[in-house]
């Protein structure tokens, strides 16, 4: 894993930045966070990034602001990537246009952000196509393909599946409620009804994995409450 990429981000919520702040750190990458436009253009002023994640409304003002910095002022082309509540078609062409390289939507989804960022990294060559495969034993997850595979065979997976695996296996041995799956994973839903859709994929990946209680790796379910990815140590 390269842990020497630098990532500046822009975010004024703060639990948002909680989230960005995980999903970095659980791949190794060094980030500087910064809640307005103030902030980030003092810290752009002796530092140039790999990569830059903006939120698009900030208290202070609009990403373009920084875009246009990043890319005029600086004469930097270092992947821009956006991320914004705000979905309507004219707001991220406007975004692409002034020099944006991509466009994510809030809630994050952390998966497919972390998928997002490699192929920005990748595209820009601090990667040159390497993308890291994590191997658990006989599972291996290969994050740039977004496949994982069982004694080298790729098993057949949703997006979903892959998501909630990647999820687990970023937390091994900690103990995961239900909410906590469908906020992260569903978008905050919940309810009956998406309480039970966490049961129905954690039981299809369980058995897609073979991951039950008989395996060194398995899922355990504390009934009523969450689930725990059991993960030994690896030599």
């Amino acid at each position: 894993m390269q842990n020497n990429i630098k990532i500046a981000v822009l975010e004024d919520n703060p639990l948002v930045s909680e989230v960005i702040a995980d999903t970095l750190s659980s791949e190794g990458w060094q980030y500087k966070l910064c809640a307005n436009i103030l902030e980030i253009k003092k810290l752009l002023k002796d530092t140039d990034f790999d990569l830059y994640i903006l939120d698009w409304m900030l208290p202070d003002g609009e990403a373009s602001q920084v875009i246009q910095i990043i890319r005029e002022q600086m004469g930097s082309n270092k992947p821009i990537l956006i991320q914004s509540i705000h979905e309507e078609e004219e707001r991220i062409v406007e975004a692409l246009r002034l020099g944006a390289d991509d466009y994510v939507l809030k809630p994050i989804k952390t998966q497919e952000f972390k998928a997002r960022i490699y192929s920005l990294l990748r595209r820009s060559h601090l990667y040159n196509n390497n993308i890291p495969v994590d191997n658990y034993g006989h599972i291996s997850i290969d994050k740039g393909e977004q496949k994982i595979a069982i004694n080298g065979q790729e098993i057949a997976l949703t997006a979903k599946e892959y998501e909630l695996i990647c999820y687990l296996f970023n937390r091994p041995n900690d103990l995961i409620s239900r909410e906590k799956l469908l906020n992260d994973i569903w978008g905050g839903n919940s309810g009956e009804l998406y309480t039970r859709t966490v049961d129905i994929h954690i039981s299809k990946v369980r058995n897609k994995l073979h991951l039950d209680d008989q395996n060194d790796i398995h899922i355990k379910t504390l009934r009523g409450f969450g689930y725990r990815l059991c993960l030994p140590e690896m030599n």
